[in-house]
């Protein structure tokens, strides 16, 4: 039997970057977090697109005016977990350093990877600085994917903060749009 895909073409007919982004989002409907909890509706083409674009992700939210202040996206290379669990068997400081010392880099070699889409992105759009997405930089290098002013968002008087969450969840949706305009136009 084939399957018709959201696309309305069968498995048979998807050329391989429609294919590929048919897997991967089958394979992100799967993922869950510590609770069970899917990945948010309102981030998830998100995550598809940066995964598609072989940028790994480790966690997302699409943002909530109580909680997780506005949408993110966490950039993790896919080799810093098996080298967490290294860490947690280091026998000495020396070697703890040393494995510290690669998961940043790791970290590091997969955030530079969204410079370029960012770079791209913003070359003609304007947007209020607090909007703008940015890298922010986290432990060991991994990186966080968000608007410039969520960090804000928790002194910000309530109307304040469902008028910038709208903003910031606009903003990820347009860049989730270039990003799959991005992919689909690649050769």
């Amino acid at each position: 039997m084939k399957k018709e895909s959201k696309f309305g073409e069968t498995n048979a007919e998807l050329d391989p970057r429609r294919k590929l982004w048919e897997e991967t989002a089958a394979d992100v409907e799967t993922i869950t977090d510590g609770i069970g909890k899917r990945i948010d509706r309102n981030i998830r083409e998100t995550v598809i697109g940066l995964n598609v674009l072989d940028i790994n992700t480790d966690g997302s939210c699409e943002g909530h005016i109580d909680y997780g202040k506005g949408p993110f996206i966490d950039i993790v290379s896919k080799e810093s977990e098996e080298l967490e669990r290294q860490l947690d068997n280091a026998k000495d400081k020396e070697e703890a350093k040393k494995i510290v010392d690669e998961i940043e880099r790791k970290n590091l070699a997969e955030r530079i990877k969204i410079f370029k889409y960012l770079d791209d992105f913003y070359k003609d759009r304007q947007v209020p600085f607090h909007q703008r997405l940015t890298i922010q930089n986290k432990a060991r290098g991994w990186s966080r994917l968000e608007s410039q002013g969520v960090g804000l968002q928790r002194i910000e008087p309530e109307e304040v903060r469902k008028q910038h969450l709208q903003e910031y969840q606009d903003e990820i949706k347009a860049f989730t749009e270039y990003l799959k305009n991005k992919f689909f136009e690649r050769q």
